[in-house]
């Protein structure tokens, strides 16, 4: 049977099209193919990612329990392929010191005028330095928000007979002072006179309100028996009418701080990730129900 040219052209035609459509659905499936892929490349990436990021974290904490019992600043954890490395630095050793918490009227910052050894306990002696506040003065700043006018109590615990620093606290006494801005208020809470003035140390935030410096012996209440090292043991500073929790610092007309707390830094590493965690840990305090005493001078106490 002979087959005209134009049935031939007619057939080249449709085989070609059979072609452009299996080309063009072998191209739709490789594009799928490639896409989930790569899209299971992604999610692997990402899951490995999240893993070493949840096995740098763990690992950063596991550094600052360790640092904090006194630990290796450094170590790795073979069976989750991380590591971490970290430091133990001191918060304090400057003339000044911002305390490391914002506070709520109320609420109380501590001042540690004694150093500690390592085991936490308080000591004065060549090593652990402290402050003799005979001739010397203390200015105290607060407020770094706007909209309240807040006032401060500093309540200074002394021993003159030193026995404190071999832990028996009972000749512990406190010397109060109190500091306010406003006027009006002064005339019902009788408490002393600040100033509203920008008050700002080497580093750390402007304060909007200072005591100015007052002489611990003659401003602050001690007494001149407290005139050495170990004398002064600590200072409970607390803030009153701030609407929204505030700072606190203090600082020496001379002399430094001993360490106010110590911070604890660490990185932890697992893959590419790396994560660092910080954390503060302020020295053991008394308890502040201590701070006041009930008594009667007409008998004993009765529940």
């Amino acid at each position: 049977m002979k087959i005209s040219p134009a049935q031939v052209i007619k057939e080249r035609i449709e085989s070609g099209q059979a072609l452009l459509i299996v080309l063009l659905g072998m191209a739709v499936v490789l594009t799928l193919v490639l896409s989930i892929v790569s899209r299971s490349v992604t999610d692997v990436s990402i899951t490995k990612k999240d893993e070493d990021s949840l096995r740098a974290f763990s690992a950063a904490e596991a550094g600052i329990e360790q640092m904090l019992v006194g630990g290796p600043t450094t170590s790795e954890f073979p069976e989750s392929n991380s590591s971490f490395t970290g430091s133990v630095t001191d918060i304090g050793g400057q003339n000044y010191y911002n305390m490391v918490n914002n506070y709520a009227s109320g609420e109380v910052g501590l001042v540690w005028f004694v150093s500690h050894d390592t085991n936490g306990n308080i000591k004065c002696d060549g090593q652990n330095p402290c402050i003799n506040p005979s001739g010397k003065s203390l200015n105290m700043c607060w407020g770094t928000n706007l909209g309240s006018t807040p006032a401060i109590e500093i309540s200074l615990f002394y021993d003159t007979t030193r026995k404190a620093l071999t832990s028996d606290f009972s000749d512990v006494k406190i010397a109060r002072a109190t500091f306010d801005s406003n006027a009006s208020r002064r005339n019902e809470n009788f408490f002393g006179q600040a100033s509203e003035t920008n008050c700002t140390f080497t580093i750390g935030p402007t304060y909007r309100f200072t005591s100015g410096y007052k002489s611990f012996l003659t401003d602050l209440g001690l007494p001149a028996g407290c005139n050495q090292e170990g004398c002064l043991l600590f200072a409970r500073i607390k803030i009153f009418y701030n609407s929204a929790p505030d700072g606190i610092g203090v600082a020496l007309d001379s002399g430094t701080f001993p360490a106010q707390a110590i911070k604890v830094t660490s990185s932890g590493f697992s893959g590419e990730a790396t994560r660092k965690v910080e954390a503060i840990q302020t020295f053991d305090e008394f308890l502040q129900i201590f701070d006041n005493a009930v008594f009667s001078n007409s008998g004993d106490l009765s529940k």
